[in-house]
């Protein structure tokens, strides 16, 4: 990873969080994930960003490295082989109408395939405890069950 993309990074974790960082813990930052592609590290940034109110130090988001696993999706799945369901985006959008209001409202639910780890998420199972929430992301195939109902 360039000095240039992980400033620009650390930039938006920053923002985010609304406090700084010091020079110091920059520099250390940086010579802890200088070997890390910046890929993996904004995808870290934002496990981050699920499990941690404050912002996080050095040594919290080297914990979430250590839990987060290696994988590459463009990888593990052939070229060839695209999902039927998500078409390769990993996530599917679904449509429900409140029937108090009558309004219809856009859900976001993850797919099966290997593109959707990103777009998994329960708040129940955060580490963290002054994290925890009770928002989570469906799986596709739970809300193919709930139509058929």
């Amino acid at each position: 990873m360039e000095i240039k993309e992980f400033s620009e990074e650390i930039k938006k974790v920053q923002n985010f969080y609304g406090k700084p960082y010091s020079d110091i813990q920059i520099t250390e930052m940086f010579k802890y994930f200088s070997n890390t592609t910046i890929a993996r590290f904004r995808y870290i940034i934002s496990k981050a960003y699920q499990t941690y109110t404050y912002l996080p130090s050095l040594a919290q988001l080297v914990e979430v490295q250590k839990n987060t696993p290696f994988y590459t999706p463009k990888k593990a799945q052939k070229e060839t082989e695209v999902c039927k369901i998500c078409g390769g985006k990993g996530f599917k959008t679904y449509t429900k109408i409140d029937p108090k209001s009558g309004y219809s409202y856009e859900y976001v639910a993850h797919c099966e395939c290997v593109n959707s780890y990103n777009y998994r998420f329960d708040g129940k199972k955060v580490k963290d405890d002054k994290c925890k929430s009770d928002y989570y992301i469906k799986a596709y195939k739970d809300v193919l069950d709930e139509k058929e109902k």
